[in-house]
């Protein structure tokens, strides 16, 4: 007892202590200097890391260094090849669904996204958008859940033979929202909370996406940073929000035998150990 009484009061007494002259600098170092300033930037990017982006654009004449902390809004857009679709990944597209709970036709036009906070997949209205009517529809025969919903193109049919009526879906056209199931030979399948749809790509299907993750983009892909400058510390910046187009589609490999492979193109250039966005020099 009395060894951990004199422990305790060695930490307590070592916490108090002053800190040596250099680890102070350090700090210091490490603190804006002055106000954070508003400004917007455009330009392109020259490389991607944890923690950040450096850029350029056409009025400085360093780099910008922009920190993208986890609360920046970030939108990244731009195209896809059908091989970059993988298991997992969320992607909403229009469909038309029979009595059957079958997809009638090929989907010529699929998007990958990023669900935002308190968005949810599911069967929705063909002409809504993200965040417009999350309630989905009710079981066949009802009306969509929640308030605001329009309701299908279709007037509701009977549920297919076999199914209840909890677990049926009235015929009509859809914007299907879900994760996805990537099987051997092209096969697709999404999983929604109505049930599970399996789908064919048509043969050159346009897929976009439209998702949160600055770690997808890659040198020559354009961006836009809304953010905060620190006097004295040139070529700094912390993002609020930025947005980023791609300028070439994002390409996946495949593999004999298995499902797409969980790499793309763009994250296979950034090493694994990546030192992370560099720390601006001290001032003199």
């Amino acid at each position: 007892m009395l060894s951990r009484i004199l422990l305790a009061a060695a930490l307590v007494i070592g916490l108090s202590a002053p800190l040596p002259a250099q680890t102070r600098r350090n700090q210091q170092n490490r603190q804006p200097v002055g106000p954070q300033l508003p400004t917007d930037v455009q330009g392109t990017i020259q490389s991607v890391m944890r923690g950040g982006v450096i850029m350029t654009d056409s009025t400085s004449t360093q780099p910008w260094q922009v920190a993208i902390p986890a609360t920046a809004k970030v939108d990244v857009t731009g195209g896809a090849t059908a091989d970059y679709l993988q298991k997992g990944m969320v992607v909403e597209f229009k469909a038309e669904i029979d009595d059957k709970h079958t997809i009638k036709d090929k989907v010529e036009e699929l998007k990958v996204i990023t669900l935002s906070p308190g968005t949810k997949t599911g069967l929705f209205p063909p002409d809504t958008k993200i965040g417009d009517d999350q309630g989905g529809f009710g079981a066949v025969g009802t009306d969509i859940a929640g308030t605001g919903g329009k309701p299908a193109k279709r007037t509701a049919a009977p549920a297919a033979k076999g199914t209840t009526k909890a677990g049926g879906i009235a015929a009509g056209t859809y914007r299907v929202v879900g994760r996805l199931i990537v099987r051997p030979g092209g096969q697709f399948t999404v999983v929604t909370p109505r049930g599970k749809l399996a789908f064919e790509l048509s043969e050159k299907p346009a897929i976009g996406v439209d998702m949160a993750d600055y770690m997808m983009a890659n040198q020559g892909d354009k961006v836009s940073v809304k953010g905060l400058k620190v006097p004295n510390r040139p070529g700094l910046m912390q993002a609020l929000e930025v947005k980023i187009v791609l300028a070439e589609p994002l390409v996946g490999g495949k593999k004999k035998g298995a499902a797409v492979k969980s790499e793309t193109k763009h994250p296979a250039k950034h090493a694994k150990a990546d030192a992370g966005l560099p720390e601006p020099a001290a001032d003199k």
